[in-house]
């Protein structure tokens, strides 16, 4: 037998996202901390990976561009980004939205 909700659409869409939210932010933390563990016990690997990073050349083909918050001033911004997927796909798409109506604007 299924189980019946007396939550609405917005309401269960809301639930889905706070859990979410709170299950990337323990769990981000874990990865993050056993990815350190695990680049101190094998400070040669990191070496070599880069040495061949470097030697294809890739390093030339990426650009990095950082994001500063403050955890006191712009802690609803960090809240809402720790919920999404992929914070660089959505910066971009971001970027690549506004230079669309930019461009829309420019032509008119």
């Amino acid at each position: 037998m299924a189980r019946t909700t007396t939550l609405t659409p917005e309401e269960q869409a809301e639930k889905r996202r706070a859990y979410q939210r709170e299950y990337a932010k323990t769990h981000r933390k874990e990865r993050v901390e056993s990815q350190i563990k695990w680049a101190k016990a094998n400070p040669e690997k990191i070496k070599a990976y880069n040495k061949t990073y470097e030697a294809k050349g890739r390093k030339k083909d990426i650009v990095v561009a950082s994001v500063h918050m403050s955890k006191n001033k712009e802690q609803e911004m960090i809240e809402y980004l720790s919920g999404i997927g992929s914070v660089n796909a959505y910066l971009k798409r971001l970027i690549q939205e506004d230079m669309n109506r930019n461009k829309y604007k420019e032509d008119k």
